[in-house]
């Protein structure tokens, strides 16, 4: 096995700057405000990964299957043949009632889901999103515990963070237990 997943393509530096990919068998952190770019940076891994033979389960908070195709597409990473090839799963948790009703109980739906875990590197976009209303400090440790059994299986997932939307404590916990900590801030050009 790798000690990285490579995620190289022609057309930027990232993988390169990230030391030659993601490292195999970890946690990697990406967090950011609202509109920071974690979801596209999340996307480029999941191009990248696919496009160097890996496989990914990319679950999304922001966008409908339809939608995430078409922001690959927008993006121009295709990536229909991915998933038709199975080498990418896609798992929208779009709110269909609107986003006024909280998620509850999908900390213990993640960890009761072996099939999210099948793929060399799951992406969970936007991971607080996901959990905001169920981790709290009594519990984050049992959730990052599980995370790093995962990545004891060779597997590496990334985390998307809004810290708008987690507990202080909760956050520096996650900080703490990264392999890998990517923090992404805008700023005003001009």
């Amino acid at each position: 096995m790798p000690e990285v997943f490579n995620m190289f393509l022609d057309r930027d530096e990232l993988n390169q700057k990230l030391g030659g990919g993601l490292p195999v068998g970890a946690v990697v952190l990406l967090e950011g405000q609202y509109g920071s770019g974690k979801s596209v940076i999340s996307q480029r891994f999941t191009y990248g990964l696919l496009s160097n033979g890996h496989t990914v389960t990319y679950i999304t908070t922001e966008l409908t299957f339809r939608g995430f195709l078409e922001q690959m597409e927008s993006l121009n990473y295709p990536v229909i043949m991915f998933i038709l090839d199975e080498k990418l799963k896609v798992f929208p948790v779009y709110p269909l009632l609107g986003k006024s009703k909280a998620r509850k109980s999908f900390l213990k739906t993640i960890m009761s889901s072996p099939q999210l875990f099948t793929t060399n590197v799951t992406i969970f976009d936007t991971f607080s999103s996901l959990v905001k209303y169920d981790l709290q400090p009594e519990n984050v440790y049992t959730a990052l515990e599980f995370l790093k059994k995962i990545t004891l299986k060779e597997k590496t997932v990334v985390i998307t963070v809004d810290p708008s939307d987690l507990d202080d404590k909760v956050l520096s916990a996650i900080r703490s237990t990264a392999d890998v900590y990517l923090e992404l801030q805008t700023s005003m050009v001009g």
